[in-house]
């Protein structure tokens, strides 16, 4: 038989674990944030434009990393 104190120690941990998760996102979203900044730089400084180049990349990066974000979340 499964107690009440049971059940919510489940549930806890659940919820522990899916803001575990969230967290990784945005980590994992952040630092692709500035890989792609990063390179953007170098791109754009061999155009003469490295910070357009550093901005374009991490916006088109922050963005698909926002869309992906809430495909998840319709998924769950």
């Amino acid at each position: 038989m499964v107690t009440k104190n049971a059940v919510f120690m489940r549930s806890v941990a659940f919820r522990k674990r899916l803001m575990e998760v969230y967290i990784m996102r945005v980590i994992i979203s952040i630092i692709l944030m500035v890989i792609a900044a990063l390179v953007g730089f170098f791109f754009g400084a061999g155009m003469n434009e490295a910070m357009g180049g550093a901005i374009l990349l991490s916006m088109i990066t922050g963005f698909a990393c926002t869309i992906n974000a809430i495909e998840k979340n319709k998924k769950d």
